[in-house]
């Protein structure tokens, strides 16, 4: 099964966990980019650790 990737903005489609895959800048991610609970129609944060626009996905 494929995971769906979202990016930082994009609304949250259902409550869960997500982790951050990559940055959207192709630059390196932090060792504690850890999995966050985000509730449906909220937007995709900046990566935890960076500040800096990511992709998502469900974990």
């Amino acid at each position: 099964m494929e995971n769906t990737t979202y990016k930082t903005g994009d609304s949250v489609p259902e409550d869960g966990t997500y982790k951050v895959v990559s940055r959207l800048d192709g630059g390196e991610l932090n060792k504690d980019d850890t999995e966050i609970m985000i509730e449906k129609g909220q937007p995709f944060p900046n990566s935890p650790s960076t500040d800096k626009e990511a992709n998502w996905t469900k974990a």
